[in-house]
Protein backbone atom coordinates (compact mmCIF):
# COMPACT_ATOMS: atom_id res chain seq x y z
CA UNK A 1 0.00 0.00 0.00
CA UNK A 2 1.37 3.41 -0.94
CA UNK A 3 2.25 5.88 1.81
CA UNK A 4 1.18 9.49 1.85
CA UNK A 5 3.24 12.50 2.86
CA UNK A 6 1.18 13.90 5.74
CA UNK A 7 3.37 16.99 6.10
CA UNK A 8 2.66 18.01 2.51
CA UNK A 9 -1.07 17.35 2.94
CA UNK A 10 -1.16 19.57 6.04
CA UNK A 11 0.80 22.29 4.24
CA UNK A 12 -1.45 22.42 1.18
CA UNK A 13 -4.90 21.52 2.53
CA UNK A 14 -7.31 24.22 3.65
CA UNK A 15 -9.75 22.74 6.19
CA UNK A 16 -12.51 25.15 5.15
CA UNK A 17 -12.22 24.16 1.49
CA UNK A 18 -11.97 20.44 2.23
CA UNK A 19 -14.96 20.61 4.61
CA UNK A 20 -17.08 22.15 1.87
CA UNK A 21 -15.76 19.72 -0.73
CA UNK A 22 -16.69 16.60 1.27
CA UNK A 23 -20.16 17.94 2.06
CA UNK A 24 -19.91 19.09 5.67
CA UNK A 25 -22.63 21.49 6.80
CA UNK A 26 -21.24 24.97 7.28
CA UNK A 27 -22.45 28.31 8.56
CA UNK A 28 -20.69 31.67 8.52
CA UNK A 29 -21.19 34.06 11.41
CA UNK A 30 -19.32 37.30 11.12
CA UNK A 31 -15.73 36.46 10.31
CA UNK A 32 -16.01 32.93 11.76
CA UNK A 33 -17.08 29.72 10.02
CA UNK A 34 -18.75 26.91 11.95
CA UNK A 35 -19.10 23.29 10.84
CA UNK A 36 -20.95 20.25 12.07
CA UNK A 37 -18.50 18.85 14.64
CA UNK A 38 -17.05 15.65 13.13
CA UNK A 39 -16.42 14.12 16.59
CA UNK A 40 -19.47 15.31 18.51
CA UNK A 41 -21.41 12.05 18.38
CA UNK A 42 -18.35 10.12 19.56
CA UNK A 43 -17.53 12.52 22.39
CA UNK A 44 -20.96 13.80 23.46
CA UNK A 45 -23.23 10.92 22.46
CA UNK A 46 -25.29 12.90 19.95
CA UNK A 47 -24.84 14.63 16.61
CA UNK A 48 -23.99 18.31 16.41
CA UNK A 49 -26.97 19.97 14.71
CA UNK A 50 -26.70 23.59 15.84
CA UNK A 51 -23.68 24.68 13.76
CA UNK A 52 -22.56 27.07 16.47
CA UNK A 53 -20.11 24.98 18.48
CA UNK A 54 -17.32 23.86 16.17
CA UNK A 55 -15.25 26.56 14.53
CA UNK A 56 -13.08 25.80 11.50
CA UNK A 57 -10.05 27.66 10.16
CA UNK A 58 -7.75 26.91 7.23
CA UNK A 59 -5.51 24.73 9.44
CA UNK A 60 -7.91 23.00 11.83
CA UNK A 61 -11.12 22.84 13.84
CA UNK A 62 -12.12 23.13 17.50
CA UNK A 63 -15.43 22.28 19.16
CA UNK A 64 -16.17 24.46 22.19
CA UNK A 65 -18.77 21.95 23.40
CA UNK A 66 -17.12 18.51 23.31
CA UNK A 67 -13.50 19.69 23.14
CA UNK A 68 -12.70 17.98 19.83
CA UNK A 69 -9.91 19.51 17.79
CA UNK A 70 -7.62 18.45 14.99
CA UNK A 71 -6.39 19.03 11.47
CA UNK A 72 -7.71 18.24 8.03
CA UNK A 73 -7.01 14.48 8.15
CA UNK A 74 -8.79 14.03 11.49
CA UNK A 75 -11.71 16.16 10.33
CA UNK A 76 -12.22 14.25 7.09
CA UNK A 77 -11.73 10.82 8.66
CA UNK A 78 -14.24 11.40 11.48
CA UNK A 79 -16.81 12.92 9.13
CA UNK A 80 -16.50 10.37 6.32
CA UNK A 81 -15.89 7.33 8.54
CA UNK A 82 -13.15 6.10 6.22
CA UNK A 83 -9.86 4.36 6.93
CA UNK A 84 -6.67 6.41 7.42
CA UNK A 85 -5.49 5.44 3.93
CA UNK A 86 -8.79 6.21 2.19
CA UNK A 87 -9.06 9.51 4.06
CA UNK A 88 -5.65 10.64 2.84
CA UNK A 89 -6.45 9.44 -0.66
CA UNK A 90 -9.66 11.49 -0.68
CA UNK A 91 -7.89 14.65 0.48
CA UNK A 92 -5.00 14.15 -1.95
CA UNK A 93 -7.47 13.70 -4.81
CA UNK A 94 -9.24 16.93 -3.87
CA UNK A 95 -5.90 18.72 -3.74
CA UNK A 96 -5.16 17.78 -7.32
CA UNK A 97 -3.97 14.19 -7.44
CA UNK A 98 -2.73 11.28 -5.37
CA UNK A 99 0.70 11.28 -7.04
CA UNK A 100 1.46 14.73 -5.67
CA UNK A 101 1.10 13.60 -2.06
CA UNK A 102 2.96 10.30 -1.97
CA UNK A 103 6.05 9.86 0.21
CA UNK A 104 9.42 10.89 -1.24
CA UNK A 105 10.56 8.39 -3.82
CA UNK A 106 7.04 7.92 -5.19
CA UNK A 107 6.19 11.58 -5.67
CA UNK A 108 6.11 12.82 -9.28
CA UNK A 109 6.91 16.56 -9.30
CA UNK A 110 6.02 16.85 -12.99
CA UNK A 111 2.35 16.46 -12.08
CA UNK A 112 2.29 19.41 -9.68
CA UNK A 113 1.63 22.99 -10.75
CA UNK A 114 4.86 25.02 -10.42
CA UNK A 115 3.78 27.89 -8.16
CA UNK A 116 4.41 27.99 -4.42
CA UNK A 117 1.86 28.90 -1.77
CA UNK A 118 3.19 32.46 -1.37
CA UNK A 119 2.92 33.02 -5.12
CA UNK A 120 -0.63 31.68 -5.25
CA UNK A 121 -1.63 33.97 -2.38
CA UNK A 122 -0.24 36.96 -4.28
CA UNK A 123 -2.26 35.86 -7.33
CA UNK A 124 -5.41 35.54 -5.22
CA UNK A 125 -5.62 31.80 -5.96
CA UNK A 126 -5.91 28.65 -3.86
CA UNK A 127 -4.96 25.05 -4.56
CA UNK A 128 -8.55 23.87 -4.29
CA UNK A 129 -11.66 25.80 -5.25
CA UNK A 130 -15.25 24.67 -4.85
CA UNK A 131 -17.02 26.09 -7.88
CA UNK A 132 -20.61 26.00 -9.05
CA UNK A 133 -20.64 25.63 -12.82
CA UNK A 134 -23.69 25.94 -15.08
CA UNK A 135 -24.83 22.43 -15.98
CA UNK A 136 -28.35 22.65 -17.41
CA UNK A 137 -31.12 24.99 -18.50
CA UNK A 138 -34.39 24.15 -16.77
CA UNK A 139 -37.97 25.30 -17.16
CA UNK A 140 -38.70 25.53 -13.44
CA UNK A 141 -37.12 25.51 -9.99
CA UNK A 142 -38.60 22.04 -9.43
CA UNK A 143 -36.73 20.74 -12.48
CA UNK A 144 -33.49 22.18 -11.11
CA UNK A 145 -34.04 20.33 -7.82
CA UNK A 146 -35.06 17.10 -9.55
CA UNK A 147 -31.69 17.05 -11.32
CA UNK A 148 -29.86 17.54 -8.00
CA UNK A 149 -28.55 20.91 -9.14
CA UNK A 150 -28.32 24.26 -7.37
CA UNK A 151 -30.31 27.27 -8.47
CA UNK A 152 -28.32 30.19 -9.81
CA UNK A 153 -28.71 33.68 -8.40
CA UNK A 154 -29.90 35.13 -11.70
CA UNK A 155 -32.35 33.60 -14.12
CA UNK A 156 -32.10 34.31 -17.81
CA UNK A 157 -34.67 34.79 -20.51
CA UNK A 158 -34.57 32.75 -23.67
CA UNK A 159 -35.72 35.10 -26.41
CA UNK A 160 -36.27 34.69 -30.14
CA UNK A 161 -35.99 37.52 -32.64
CA UNK A 162 -38.07 37.95 -35.81
CA UNK A 163 -35.87 35.47 -37.67
CA UNK A 164 -36.18 32.84 -34.96
CA UNK A 165 -32.64 33.23 -33.63
CA UNK A 166 -32.31 32.47 -29.90
CA UNK A 167 -30.77 34.89 -27.41
CA UNK A 168 -30.08 34.65 -23.70
CA UNK A 169 -30.72 37.84 -21.74
CA UNK A 170 -30.63 38.74 -18.07
CA UNK A 171 -33.47 41.23 -18.63
CA UNK A 172 -36.62 40.96 -20.67
CA UNK A 173 -36.45 42.47 -24.14
CA UNK A 174 -38.99 43.22 -26.85
CA UNK A 175 -38.67 39.95 -28.73
CA UNK A 176 -41.35 37.94 -30.46
CA UNK A 177 -41.44 35.08 -27.95
CA UNK A 178 -39.84 34.76 -24.58
CA UNK A 179 -39.51 32.08 -21.89
CA UNK A 180 -37.92 32.34 -18.46
CA UNK A 181 -35.12 29.83 -18.06
CA UNK A 182 -33.62 28.62 -14.80
CA UNK A 183 -29.94 27.75 -14.73
CA UNK A 184 -29.00 24.63 -12.79
CA UNK A 185 -25.50 24.69 -11.31
CA UNK A 186 -23.44 21.64 -10.36
CA UNK A 187 -20.80 21.70 -7.64
CA UNK A 188 -17.36 20.93 -8.99
CA UNK A 189 -14.03 20.64 -7.22
CA UNK A 190 -11.52 22.57 -9.31
CA UNK A 191 -7.86 22.17 -8.37
CA UNK A 192 -4.91 23.99 -9.85
CA UNK A 193 -2.96 20.74 -10.06
CA UNK A 194 -5.65 18.99 -12.11
CA UNK A 195 -6.04 22.06 -14.33
CA UNK A 196 -2.26 22.14 -14.84
CA UNK A 197 -2.20 18.43 -15.74
CA UNK A 198 -5.25 18.38 -18.01
CA UNK A 199 -5.35 21.87 -19.55
CA UNK A 200 -1.90 23.51 -19.25
CA UNK A 201 -2.76 26.26 -21.74
CA UNK A 202 -5.86 27.20 -19.73
CA UNK A 203 -3.81 27.03 -16.52
CA UNK A 204 -1.15 29.45 -17.75
CA UNK A 205 -3.78 31.75 -19.26
CA UNK A 206 -5.41 31.93 -15.82
CA UNK A 207 -2.06 32.67 -14.15
CA UNK A 208 -1.30 35.38 -16.71
CA UNK A 209 -4.65 37.12 -16.23
CA UNK A 210 -4.47 36.90 -12.45
CA UNK A 211 -0.93 38.28 -12.38
CA UNK A 212 -2.10 41.45 -14.15
CA UNK A 213 -5.34 41.76 -12.19
CA UNK A 214 -3.73 41.28 -8.79
CA UNK A 215 -0.73 43.50 -9.58
CA UNK A 216 -3.03 46.49 -9.94
CA UNK A 217 -5.02 45.48 -6.89
CA UNK A 218 -1.91 45.32 -4.70
CA UNK A 219 -0.60 48.56 -6.21
CA UNK A 220 -3.83 50.36 -5.37
CA UNK A 221 -3.61 49.11 -1.78
CA UNK A 222 0.09 49.99 -1.49
CA UNK A 223 -0.61 53.51 -2.76
CA UNK A 224 -3.34 54.02 -0.14
CA UNK A 225 -0.89 54.53 2.69
CA UNK A 226 -2.86 57.36 4.33
CA UNK A 227 -6.07 55.33 4.33
CA UNK A 228 -4.32 52.26 5.74
CA UNK A 229 -2.84 54.29 8.60
CA UNK A 230 -6.35 55.45 9.52
CA UNK A 231 -7.70 51.89 9.48
CA UNK A 232 -4.71 50.35 11.27
CA UNK A 233 -3.87 52.47 14.34
CA UNK A 234 -0.42 50.94 14.81
CA UNK A 235 2.13 52.60 12.55
CA UNK A 236 4.31 49.49 12.64
CA UNK A 237 1.45 47.20 11.56
CA UNK A 238 0.46 49.65 8.83
CA UNK A 239 4.05 49.62 7.56
CA UNK A 240 4.10 45.81 7.49
CA UNK A 241 0.77 45.78 5.59
CA UNK A 242 2.08 48.14 2.91
CA UNK A 243 5.32 46.14 2.70
CA UNK A 244 3.30 42.97 2.08
CA UNK A 245 1.26 44.69 -0.63
CA UNK A 246 4.46 45.79 -2.37
CA UNK A 247 5.98 42.31 -2.03
CA UNK A 248 2.88 40.81 -3.65
CA UNK A 249 3.15 43.39 -6.43
CA UNK A 250 6.69 42.20 -7.08
CA UNK A 251 5.62 38.55 -7.12
CA UNK A 252 2.87 39.24 -9.66
CA UNK A 253 5.22 41.29 -11.82
CA UNK A 254 7.90 38.57 -11.88
CA UNK A 255 5.33 35.88 -12.72
CA UNK A 256 3.96 37.99 -15.58
CA UNK A 257 7.42 38.72 -16.96
CA UNK A 258 8.37 35.04 -16.78
CA UNK A 259 5.22 33.99 -18.61
CA UNK A 260 5.79 36.47 -21.43
CA UNK A 261 8.89 34.45 -22.28
CA UNK A 262 7.07 31.18 -21.47
CA UNK A 263 9.27 30.37 -18.48
CA UNK A 264 7.30 29.74 -15.24
CA UNK A 265 8.97 30.97 -12.04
Amino acid sequence: MRRFNDRKIYEDADCVEIAEAIGMKMQKRGSSIFIECPEHEKNAGKRDTDLDRCIVSPKGYHCFSCGANGGVISMARNFLGTSPYETRKTIATLLGGVNNYLEDGEYDPSKEQPYKKEQLEALGLRQTVVAYLPAALCESEDEVKSKNLSLGKDNVFLSFDDEGNPHFDTEKTDCVTQDEVFIGYQKEIVTLNSLFQEEPDVFYDLIMRKSVEMYWKWKKLADSNDVIEKIIPSQELAYHAVTKFKRNMGICERIYQALTVKKPV
